[in-house]
């Protein structure tokens, strides 16, 4: 008698919190901070994708300046994610390199 083999459901994988896209995908992170995920939105069951487009300086900090390229749909949860980028830093460059790089960041939020 041939054993009962069940059927193998795809596992979801869990996305992952950061995603950097553009030249400062390759630049080594220095210091990270996670954002904190909110109370309300895990109380309401919230999972959010918040995109970013941001400017780092030739020193590694991110500049002020920064566009949300697609927003998670709830403001607050937007500005968790720029406050949190604001102090991340960057590897500097070469001293004799004087330019700004440009990076798009993708955050997500989810309930485990």
């Amino acid at each position: 008698m041939a054993p009962i083999v069940a059927p193998i459901k795809p596992v979801k994988k869990k996305k992952e919190m950061f995603e950097i896209v553009g030249p400062l995908k390759d630049r080594t992170v220095e210091k990270r901070v996670v954002p904190e995920y909110p109370f309300w939105a895990q109380q309401q069951g919230i999972s959010a994708t918040v995109v970013l487009e941001f400017t780092v300086d030739r020193d590694g900090k991110v500049k002020e300046k920064m566009t949300v390229v697609r927003t998670s749909g709830y403001p607050k949860l937007d500005q968790v994610a720029i406050d949190a980028l604001m102090q991340w830093k960057w590897v500097p460059l070469e001293p004799d390199i004087y330019r700004d790089e440009v990076g798009q960041i993708t955050i997500n939020f989810q309930l485990e």
